[in-house]
Order: structure tokens, then C-alpha cells, then sequence
């Protein structure tokens, strides 16, 4: 069921990568799925330079903010970054690495998970 409170930590990573044209943009409470964490937030960017500077800016500005980064996984040449902030969990792709992977239908089109 959706928070009626919209969660701190999700709503800066979803205002940063808004702000720093982070592209198509999903967001879901998969907390019905997995014990591990309670949103996904899925985005790319065209290239590893942008890709490289979504991640940097999300983890600048929750650690300006004294919110809790867990770690950081892969790199921008790989095309799959993952932030892992507790109960929030930033995916970042490239382009191409998203269609690969395609993360968006093995986890957003699941009838247990609210895609807000």
C-alpha cells in the first residue's frame, strides 16, 4: 500500500535525478517482494560521463543531507550502477544496459508492486 507520507531519502534521489535530467524516471514500493529494502528507483542517462555524474550528485547530496548510503556498486564503463541507501535502492543504467537487464519488467510489471 502506498505511504501517504512520502518517504526523505526517496524524495531527494527522485529531485536529483530530476534535476540533473536523469532519464525515464520509474519509482516503486517493492517492500511486498523483498524483506530487503522498500523502493526501487530505476533511471538512465545516454552516457557514462552522465551516468557517472547522476550517481556522484545522489551521493553528494545524501551525505550533505546525513542520510544513510549503505554502498555503491559498479561503475559507469559497466552501465549499471547501483545505490544502495537502506530502504531505498537507486538503479542506474545506460541505455543499452537497461534493455539488457530489463529491470523494468521483471520488477515494475509484478501485480505486488506499486509503481508510484
Amino acid at each position: 500500500m502506498p505511504k501517504s507520507r512520502i518517504d526523505p531519502t526517496l524524495k531527494l534521489i527522485t529531485k536529483v535525478l530530476s534535476d540533473k535530467q536523469g532519464e525515464e524516471m520509474q519509482v516503486a514500493d517493492v517492500s511486498a517482494i523483498t524483506p530487503l529494502t522498500e523502493y526501487y528507483v530505476i533511471a538512465s542517462a545516454n552516457n557514462p560521463r552522465k551516468l557517472n555524474a547522476l550517481k556522484e550528485s545522489i551521493v553528494e547530496e545524501l551525505e550533505k543531507n546525513k542520510m544513510a548510503i549503505h554502498h555503491t556498486e559498479g561503475h559507469a564503463d559497466s552501465g549499471w550502477i547501483i545505490i544502495d541507501a537502506y530502504h531505498v535502492v537507486v538503479h542506474l543504467f545506460s541505455e543499452e544496459e537497461r534493455k539488457r537487464i530489463n529491470l523494468d519488467d521483471f520488477v515494475l510489471k509484478r501485480k505486488d508492486v506499486i509503481k508510484l
